[in-house]
This record gives structure tokens, sequence and C-alpha cells, in this order.
């Protein structure tokens, strides 16, 4: 969001980020005799590294296939063979 000139947009989603992380992380750490939610926590930590890694890897090729779409059409357009 900085990078597209948005850095306030940035910034609340940070803050957001930051409360939601802390207040997890608390209750977790505030609950260390029960197992089940420090595993539950460490099972959700890595499935939103998992999906956020695979949304980055996807998002390219949308922006990639967007972007080319309306020139492949306009190129479709003014084929005498098409």
């Amino acid at each position: 969001m900085v990078v597209r000139g948005r850095p306030l947009i940035a910034g609340i989603l940070g803050f957001c980020e930051s409360i939601i992380w802390l207040l997890v992380a608390g209750a977790v750490l505030g609950n260390l005799d029960n197992p089940v939610k420090v595993i539950a926590y460490v099972g959700g930590y890595a499935a939103g590294t998992m999906l956020g890694s695979n949304i980055e890897r996807w998002l390219p090729l949308v922006v990639m296939v967007m972007c080319a779409l309306p020139l492949v059409l306009s190129l479709a357009k003014g084929c005498k063979r098409c």
C-alpha cells in the first residue's frame, strides 16, 4: 500500500494487524498450560504463512492476465483472419 501511494491506509492496516497479533499472542502466552491453544496458534500461523505465500504467487499471474487481456482483444479485432 505504501508503494501505491496510500501510506495512511497502510498505517491503519498495520495498526490493526499489530493489535490482532498482540491480542492473540497474549492469549496464547497467558495460557501456556493449555497445549491445545499453543498448537492451534502455531497451526494458524503456519496456515496463514502458506496461504499468504500462495496468494503472492498467484497474484502476479492474475495481474499479468488482466493487463494483457485488453491488448490481446484489441489485436484480435484488428486481425483479418479472426
